[in-house]
């Protein structure tokens, strides 16, 4: 999953997931290739909010993926502009 956003303004990501099947290491990854790795035991939840968009190049596009383990991961993933920031953002499934 990805949201991002296509003017380089400020927007907000919101993020649920839920491993199953077994223990998952879930990746947030930022567009300049920086990453930040969560583990996820089996059944647990992770929730996160980002803010985004503030530094072109960097963290214009937040991208959501499985890095490791035996299970999957199942969620959601939603994005909206900050305050007055007139960002045009947009969320979808595969990269």
């Amino acid at each position: 999953m990805q949201c991002r956003t296509t003017n380089s303004r400020a927007f907000e990501v919101h993020a649920t997931l839920r491993a199953f099947g077994g223990d998952v290491t879930v990746r947030v990854l930022f567009q300049d290739g920086d990453f930040v790795d969560y583990p996820v035991a089996q059944d647990d939840v992770l929730s996160f909010s980002q803010a985004a968009g503030t530094t072109n190049g960097v963290d214009n596009r937040i991208r959501i993926q499985k890095s490791g383990g035996t299970g999957s991961i199942v969620g959601w993933m939603s994005a909206g502009r900050l305050d007055n920031s007139g960002a045009f953002v947009g969320c979808r499934t595969g990269f």
